[in-house]
Formats: C-alpha cells, structure tokens, sequence
C-alpha cells in the first residue's frame, strides 16, 4: 500500500491531540468500524470456509480423502491460510503474523 493508513494516522493524531473532540470523536468511530469489519470477517470464516471447506472434510473417510485433487494447497494448508487471513482483518493476538493487535490497543486506550 502506498499510503498511510487511518489506523497509523490516528496513532500519530494520539500523541498530541488525544484530548481533541474531533480525535475522540472519529477514532472512536473508526474503532467501531473496524470492530463491524473484523466481526464480518469471523462470520464468513465461520459460515462459510468451517462450514463449505472445513466440515465436509473431516466429515470424508480418509480413504476417500486421498482421491479428491485440487490445483490448490492441502487442505490443512489452506485452512491455516484463511484463519490467518480472518486473524489479520480481526487484528487479532497473534506472535507468528504482523497482527495490528497492539496498535489497536494503544488507540483504545487513547480514548477517555
């Protein structure tokens, strides 16, 4: 991405013009925004990858798991990939990605 995105925008905004109404204001929205995408983003992966990719899979003998090919990834592999995609747009805790989780907090508790 080229530019700085809202999230960096804000914290910066945070260490000088945390007690601004404009800041509380929209940071706070900004907060509910990305609490509204992460929930959306759980949703699907619950109700869509758990239920059209994970399920049906452990719900397969193994037998019959060898004879099912796809240009893709495992199947193991591509779950792990989609929870890691759910994880970052949710910024969730997570050591082993880039997870904004952190930065999320320090905006939090920048608001009163």
């Amino acid at each position: 991405m080229r530019r700085t995105s809202l999230l960096d925008h804000f914290l910066v905004a945070s260490e000088s013009q945390r007690q601004e109404d404009w800041y509380q204001r929209n940071a706070s929205l900004f907060l509910e925004v990305c609490a509204a995408h992460g929930e959306t983003a759980t949703q699907h992966h619950d109700q869509l990858v758990s239920k059209f990719i994970q399920q049906p899979s452990d719900d397969l003998p193994e037998k019959r798991l060898k004879n099912i090919t796809a240009s893709g990834p495992p199947l193991p592999v591509l779950i792990r990939a989609l929870e890691k995609l759910r994880d970052l747009r949710t910024a969730a805790r997570r050591d082993d990605i880039p997870s904004r989780y952190a930065d999320f907090d320090r905006l939090r508790d920048s608001l009163k």
